[in-house]
């Protein structure tokens, strides 16, 4: 797709058929069109979900009366270029969905255009737009008529009250309506009123009303609406100010949802009289397997409500505690709780200072959880100690993919512990051990573990002191990560001993798209090594050496060996 606005037509292979004016009759016709992206003064973009039916002689046409000037397209200011380009936009649509893209600022001449969708548009993207008073009313006008219409953003807009208002009924009367965004706006207490009308999108299976402004008055009054969305699955209701009294109101909203499988309840000031109404009833919720509780006040909820909330969720696959306050104490019950969730396959506790004793009583549940694939322990303070506690339980998890443990203090003792874990794992494609005062000491066990893993894919030990001494025996492990795709070294104080190490190992990367080695002490003299290996990189992308000091020499030496084929490459 051109992103100046141009037409593009994308063939589509094994696809023909003959379409009304395109050629003489009984003669085969090139590929169907699969993609048509008009000028952004008339329409944005336009792609259909499936079984174009115009052919590439629409595109001649649009062409030829939009004044085409090879990439960007100019609408010719001619009444007749209008009525001809709606007429041809008509034609394209009618036998087939489409999914519309506006994001310029001439939105009233395309939304009038979209008004000649009519009833096959099922999707319209209006996110960060600017809409204005004018705007949404020309909106409100077509969203009456766009009858399909599955899918709505209309996020980042700062649509207030006022707009919502002008909005409210023509949302009421898309029946179609199944997934529809308002986060980051300015809805408030009076907008959350008039969107009860969604009660009406009985098919609306996911809401967005992330940021906008909606306090516990507004969200009862909403969710008294939203008890009629009975196939409701993904509601995300973060970073608005609903306290207890709105997280009660949705307790009993959710008993009505019983489809609900997705939940977002990040930043919304739960309390302990909040979590004692959700723990009420999500035992209820049966389809439940991802939810968010970050940046509330777990450290002041009960243990009972911390084990009801998530004793009920048993069949819990994603959980999300980011920055939740949670120490050593809460740690512990929380572990109890998370007994009971046997089908766990991500948790996320970033900062949250677990510390090592809460390390300990984690370290004994997640050894159970068979599932799980992805933890993010950023920022929990484990260090040593803890390292050493979720050595044996990391061991265990044998289906772990993604792990984070940047900034714990682990030290070379720690990455050591670390490591023993991690070694021969079959499944590990993501390590994060950034900024844990990793040096030349907990460098070999890094290149033991490293050895073992085959399927590792990203490897991140930036903000350590590995120095060269270290390189020495971690560039040994890293030659056996034949899938190794991105690489992050910055950081760690490698000089030109350690970059003609390192150089030594990246030719048989033969995958790495990403290298990272800024802020070292490489120089001229390493950079010349590096650039002799990097020319073997085929799939190279990404190259950062800036901040250590190679000179303009050395960055035009090492340009002209990667041949322009790096997309990003910093030097200095």
């Amino acid at each position: 797709m051109d992103g100046g606005g141009g037409i593009q037509a994308v063939r589509k292979p094994h696809v023909h058929g003959r379409i009304k004016g395109c050629g003489r009759k009984g003669r085969r016709k090139r590929p169907k069109t699969t993609l048509l992206c008009l000028p952004s003064t008339l329409l944005g973009r336009i792609w259909p979900a499936e079984r174009v039916a115009a052919g590439l002689k629409v595109c001649q046409l649009l062409r030829r009366e939009l004044n085409e000037n090879v990439r960007r397209i100019a609408l010719v200011k001619r009444a007749k270029a209008d009525v001809r380009a709606d007429a041809l936009i008509a034609d394209f649509v009618r036998v087939s969905h489409l999914s519309v893209a506006l994001k310029w600022q001439g939105l009233p001449a395309g939304l009038r255009c979209i008004a000649a969708l009519k009833s096959a548009l099922i999707q319209l993207d209006l996110r960060d737009v600017g809409l204005g008073n004018q705007e949404t009313d020309t909106l409100s006008e077509v969203l009456k008529r766009c009858k399909a219409l599955r899918c709505l953003d209309l996020s980042g807009n700062k649509i207030d009250a006022k707009k919502v208002d002008r909005l409210a009924g023509a949302l009421g009367g898309c029946k179609a309506l199944a997934s529809l965004d308002l986060s980051r706006n300015k809805i408030g207490v009076t907008g959350a009123e008039r969107l009860v009308v969604l009660g009406q999108c009985k098919a609306l299976v996911r809401l967005n009303l992330m940021d906008s402004g909606i306090d516990a008055r507004g969200f009862c009054r909403l969710a008294e609406g939203l008890v009629g969305c009975k196939a409701l699955a993904h509601l995300d209701v973060s970073v608005n100010p609903i306290g207890d009294e709105g997280v009660g109101r949705l307790a009993g909203l959710l008993c009505e949802c019983v489809a609900m499988a997705q939940l977002d309840l990040s930043n919304i000031g739960i309390g302990d009289e909040g979590a004692e109404r959700l723990a009420e009833v999500f035992g209820r919720c049966k389809a439940l397997v991802s939810l968010d509780l970050s940046k509330n006040c777990v450290w002041r909820w009960q243990a009972e409500s911390i084990a009801g909330v998530l004793g009920g969720c048993k069949g819990l696959t994603h959980l999300k505690l980011r920055n939740s306050k949670i120490n050593a104490k809460i740690a512990g019950t929380l572990a109890d709780a998370l007994a009971q969730c046997t089908a766990l396959a991500h948790l996320d506790l970033k900062l949250n200072w677990i510390g090592s004793k809460g390390a300990e009583r984690l370290a004994g549940v997640l050894g159970g959880c068979k599932a799980l694939t992805h933890l993010n322990l950023n920022n929990t303070g484990l260090g040593e100690e803890g390292a050493e506690r979720f050595a044996g339980a990391l061991g265990e998890c044998k289906a772990l993919a993604y792990v984070n443990l940047s900034n714990n203090g682990l030290g070379d003792k720690g990455a050591q512990h670390l490591a023993s874990g991690f070694e021969g794992s079959r499944t590990l494609a993501h390590l994060s051990l950034c900024n844990n005062g990793i040096g030349r000491e907990g460098a070999p066990g890094l290149a033991r573990m490293l050895a073992g893993c085959r399927a590792l894919k990203h490897f991140d030990v930036s903000h350590n002191g590995i120095g060269d001494s270290g390189l020495e025996g971690l560039a040994r492990g890293l030659g056996s990560c034949a899938a190794l795709a991105q690489l992050k070294l910055n950081h760690n104080g490698i000089g030109a001993e350690g970059a003609r190490l390192l150089a030594t190992v990246l030719r048989d990367c033969v995958v790495l798209a990403r290298l990272d080695l800024s802020s070292n002490r490489i120089g001229a003299e390493g950079a010349e090594r590096l650039a002799e290996a990097l020319g073997g990189c085929k799939a190279l992308a990404r190259l950062d050496l800036s901040g250590n000091q190679i000179g303009a020499l050395m960055a035009g030496r090492i340009a002209e060996v990667l041949g322009g084929k790096v997309l990003e490459c910093r030097t200095f």
